[in-house]
C-alpha cells in the first residue's frame, strides 16, 4: 500500500467514524473541499456532501424546480 493508499484509508475511517470534512482536513492539512474528492474517488458517496460542498447548484436546481413547477418555459429548457 502506498502513502497516498494509507492516507485515504485513514481518512476513509476518519469519516465512517463521524469526524467532520473540516476536521480530517485539519489533520492532514487539506481543505475540506480535498477530503471530499478523496472520498468521492474511493466511492463515498453521501447526499450530505454532494449537498454541503455544491448549496448554491442545490438552491439554483430548487429554484429550477419550483419555476417548472409554476410553468416557467426557461426553467423547464
Amino acid at each position: 500500500m502506498t502513502r497516498n493508499q494509507e492516507r485515504d484509508a485513514a481518512i476513509r475511517a476518519a469519516y465512517e467514524s463521524n469526524k467532520t470534512l473540516a476536521q480530517i482536513g485539519a489533520c492532514y492539512g487539506i481543505t475540506r473541499e480535498r477530503v471530499r474528492q478523496l472520498l468521492a474517488r474511493q466511492g463515498v458517496v453521501d447526499e450530505g456532501l454532494l449537498v454541503g460542498c455544491s448549496a448554491e447548484l442545490f438552491h439554483l436546481v430548487e429554484r429550477g424546480n419550483e419555476l417548472a413547477h409554476l410553468g416557467c418555459k426557461a426553467a423547464q429548457a
